[in-house]
């Protein structure tokens, strides 16, 4: 299990990493490319911290995550009886999941797939 430290410690190298893509002799569309990549890694790690700063148990992040994995599978396999009951409504599957809230669902299953690993 992943511990306050350690993410600490994560965003520390991030940040060093991030200010050697500034350096001179680096292309400029790599350096936004990779400045991009990793402001979206350092807020998966923030969102990691805040979770961990609660100090949760790891049966408690077991037992989240098999809830969410749940979840996940329960709304994946009604989507058929959804659109049969709105058949004049036409729904794809990606704005089915989008409307409940699975993506979510998917970070939040990330962020506890990171921690317990």
């Amino acid at each position: 299990m992943k511990t306050i430290e350690k993410v600490k410690q994560e965003m520390a190298e991030l940040e060093e990493a991030d200010k050697k893509v500034d350096s001179p002799g680096v292309g400029q569309h790599r350096r936004k490319r990779q400045h991009k990549i990793n402001i979206h890694r350092y807020e998966f790690l923030r969102s990691v911290l805040l979770l961990l700063e609660h100090n949760p148990t790891e049966a408690f992040l077991e037992s989240q995550r098999e809830e969410i994995e749940s979840r996940i599978k329960v709304i994946s396999d009604r989507y058929l009886s959804y659109i049969e009951d709105r058949a004049r409504v036409n729904v794809t599957k990606v704005q089915y999941m989008k409307k409940m809230e699975v993506p979510e669902l998917r970070k939040q299953l990330k962020n506890l797939n990171y921690i317990l690993n």
